[in-house]
């Protein structure tokens, strides 16, 4: 099965930012909790960390993509074989 390039980096974003929004949430809701630490409250902080460093090149790459198809399609001879 094959995904467009375009569609993929489009469809992950989306999927990282949603999972970015509930790993806050999640860490918002245990610092309420006395023990925040403990029900993984590091590792959902670690996660999301790395989700907000992924998605600013995640952007980029897609741009870069997205530059790149535009240019191969301006070249491409549409009535040649």
């Amino acid at each position: 099965m094959f995904t467009d390039p375009l569609t993929l980096f489009d469809q992950t974003i989306d999927n990282l930012e949603t999972l970015a929004a509930v790993l806050a949430d999640e860490l918002d809701e245990r610092m309420y909790t006395v023990e925040p630490e403990r029900f993984g409250a590091v590792a959902y902080r670690a996660a999301h960390r790395q989700i907000s460093l992924l998605l600013p090149a995640l952007r980029a790459a897609r741009t870069a993509q997205e530059e790149s198809t535009r240019a191969v399609s301006r070249t491409a001879c549409i009535n040649c074989e």
